[in-house]
């Protein structure tokens, strides 16, 4: 099996762990890291990082479907309730959010899009 981008890094932390090398060594080891990132263009980013960024972009794509759905609501009915905003920021699961932007667009009253609602808990 050939080491991926990952295992190889895992192995640089290891022996960042296990060795320290001289400083003069350490900044020539920095100086070719850099060079080899910037000729292929691949930015050291940890696992950790890189989960970060991608929960980051998640809880971003999330708000913006439930602030999409309260814009909608409000564009045809006027002013919607904290309870009713708060119970759609309260969904996460995109599988619901879906739906509830179709809802909040074909709904014939505020009330309609309310019983669609999850219960809050």
């Amino acid at each position: 099996m050939v080491p991926g981008r990952d295992d190889i890094i895992a192995l640089f932390k290891f022996l960042d762990w296990v060795m320290r090398l001289p400083e003069e060594l350490e900044q020539a080891f920095r100086r070719d890291v850099e060079a080899f990132e910037k000729e292929k263009q691949m930015p050291y980013v940890t696992s950790i990082e890189r989960l970060s960024r991608e929960e980051g972009r998640q809880e971003g794509r999330q708000e913006g479907r439930q602030e999409g759905i309260l814009r909608v609501l409000e564009a045809r009915f006027g002013l919607v309730s904290d309870s009713v905003a708060h119970r759609v920021r309260a969904v996460h699961d995109f599988a619901s959010l879906d739906p509830l932007t179709e809802k909040a667009a074909t709904a014939a009253s505020l009330q309609e899009f309310e019983q669609a609602l999850p219960v809050s808990e």
